[in-house]
């Protein structure tokens, strides 16, 4: 008795951020979708539901003030070490880049890896006052190939192992190349440019 059969196939060419015939993991995702194309080496980090969406800076509302609560605690994905700062009003507490948000008027505490978030304020922030959080999300893959999200909500990326750096880029639309910092947050994931 003969079985023939087609397990998966992968195709390496220059379009693949993926080394071919490395040991490389790529694991299909779920994105925060955006209805544009993304290139192929796009560098990628998480928001707080898990979804991937590409490295940039974001600001994320984690409370609003009452008038009387000066302490507030969030949630978002995770955190580039030393990227975050925490405003309500005309305060802003700095990340110290070892978990530390501190500044005239405050101080709190965040962690990278859960992006759990808790400020308190020495005055409580006025009513309505918006509590926010400015971030870059720590870069944790590598887009394996070209995806137009307007069609899909979900793609292959690199996870572990080594990639193209000549692909490596951070933007959807201006986009630009890695920089040696985002490359070296890469490597504390296990995915080498190469």
């Amino acid at each position: 008795m003969t079985i023939t059969g087609n397990v998966s196939s992968r195709t390496f060419d220059a379009e693949r951020a993926g080394i071919p015939m490395a040991p490389v993991n790529i694991q299909p995702v779920a994105l925060l979708t955006d209805d544009a194309v993304w290139p192929c080496g796009l560098v990628l980090g998480k928001d707080a539901d898990e979804k991937y969406l590409p490295y940039a800076a974001l600001t994320e509302q984690i409370g609003t003030g009452d008038g009387t609560e000066k302490a507030f605690t969030g949630q978002v994905g995770p955190v580039e070490p030393g990227s975050a700062s925490a405003t309500a009003g005309s305060i802003t507490l700095e990340d110290d880049g070892c978990g530390n948000l501190a500044g005239t008027g405050g101080s709190g505490s965040i962690n990278y890896q859960t992006g759990m978030v808790t400020v308190s304020f020495t005055a409580a922030p006025a009513n309505a006052a918006e509590v926010e959080l400015a971030y870059s999300p720590d870069p944790v893959a590598v887009l394996d190939t070209e995806i137009d999200t307007s069609v899909m909500d979900t793609a292959n990326v690199v996870v572990f192992g080594p990639v193209k750096k000549s692909l490596l880029k951070v933007g959807v639309t201006a986009q630009t190349a890695a920089t040696t910092a985002i490359i070296c947050r890469l490597r504390w994931q296990h995915i080498h440019a190469v």
